[in-house]
């Protein structure tokens, strides 16, 4: 499942002021590693979200897909460049041995949710605490409570911020000439807005309706 909102929304939402291309593309490339790995999907923008809340939109969009006859669910964001095939298909790999899978992302929240059908109960994740720095600790937490095994993938960046894109500058020379444009003008645009505000925001800033459960806000 891609939780992930469309490139329009996200620049409404979140008030940015860059091209939509960047995050459109950041949408395409997903979902082609998505596709890449022959399981079923479903792309879950705010057009098919429901909830007041992060934790209500993401819980109703697990539940849309376990009411589909499905035994477990994959749900990863669009904002992590480095998530690959390979993490995906070993979490479908530990969601058949009954395990809760986990993609810990290094802001403190998580660029990949496994889930079995029996392990999902929509109160206790809308109870998690979505957008901090301890997501990832708590929601492990919840689950040890619940005497539920869980597993954990490596950790990846996101892009949440100015640090981030510079972090990853190597791995985005990488993947071509195009992304290495958009980058760098979302890169231009943001600190030319930055400095104009006088302020130092996130580039990817997850303010409602949020995208997945990384930290809302740094310190």
């Amino acid at each position: 499942m891609l939780f992930a909102n469309s490139a329009e929304e996200d620049i409404r939402a979140k008030k940015m002021h860059v091209d939509s291309g960047l995050l459109e593309s950041l949408n395409q490339r997903v979902i082609k590693v998505i596709e890449a790995t022959d399981l079923p999907h479903f792309h879950f923008s705010e057009k098919e979200q429901v909830g007041h809340s992060f934790g209500q939109r993401f819980a109703n969009a697990i539940q849309a897909i376990f009411d589909k006859g499905y035994l477990n669910v994959i749900a990863i964001g669009n904002d992590s460049p480095h998530l690959g095939k390979r993490h995906i298909q070993k979490a479908s790999t530990l969601l058949l041995q009954k395990k809760v899978v986990l993609g810990p992302s290094m802001d403190g929240g998580f660029y990949l949710f496994g889930i079995t059908r029996e392990h999902f109960d929509a109160n206790g994740l809308e109870s998690l605490p979505w957008q901090t720095s301890f997501l990832f600790q708590n929601t492990l937490s919840y689950f040890d409570s619940i005497t539920c095994q869980w597993a954990t993938l490596e950790t990846l960046s996101d892009i949440d911020s100015i640090k981030d894109i510079k972090r990853l500058t190597n791995y985005i020379k990488s993947l071509g000439s195009k992304w290495m444009i958009l980058f760098s003008k979302l890169l231009s645009q943001r600190m030319h807005f930055s400095q104009r505000m006088e302020i130092a925001p996130a580039i990817l800033v997850q303010q409602t309706p949020y995208n997945k459960g990384s930290p809302f806000c740094f310190a």
